[in-house]
């Protein structure tokens, strides 16, 4: 692999969007013609992996393969897969106990507001946030 194509990989590997060829021929100090061809090698050389390069009109962009979207949502979901903290458990007690029952009862057993554990509580799947109540 030459050193512009690992040039390239390292730019749109740490790169939070997509980049214009022109981006990365400044960057690299090439011409279009060499950033082109390193692409193509960077494209092959990522086949059957777990990353891809994704080309639309001149923007180019190194992202995941879709057959392996379920395991990287999971990974970035750390939330979801880990323990529930202490904070939650109060108004996860409450929300079993009262429900169905709106928020606020909630609020008002606790003194405090509970949007952000309830919020957590839901992306787990354990609490369901209801117009008037839970449910």
């Amino acid at each position: 692999m030459s050193e512009l194509v690992q040039a390239l990989e390292a730019i749109l590997f740490s790169s939070n969007r997509a980049l214009r060829v022109r981006e990365l021929q400044q960057a690299t100090e090439t011409g279009g013609k060499e950033v082109h061809t390193a692409l193509d090698e960077l494209a092959a050389a990522l086949s059957g992996r777990g990353l891809m390069l994704q080309r639309q009109g001149d923007l180019v962009q190194l992202v995941t393969r879709p057959e392996v979207a379920s395991y990287v949502r999971r990974a970035l979901r750390p939330e979801v897969t880990g323990k529930i903290s202490s904070a939650a458990y109060e108004p996860l007690a409450i929300v079993a106990y009262q429900q169905p029952g709106p928020e606020s009862r909630n609020e008002e057993i606790r003194c405090a507001n509970a949007d952000s554990a309830v919020a957590h509580l839901a992306l787990r799947n354990q609490a369901d946030e209801g117009g008037r109540g839970w449910g």
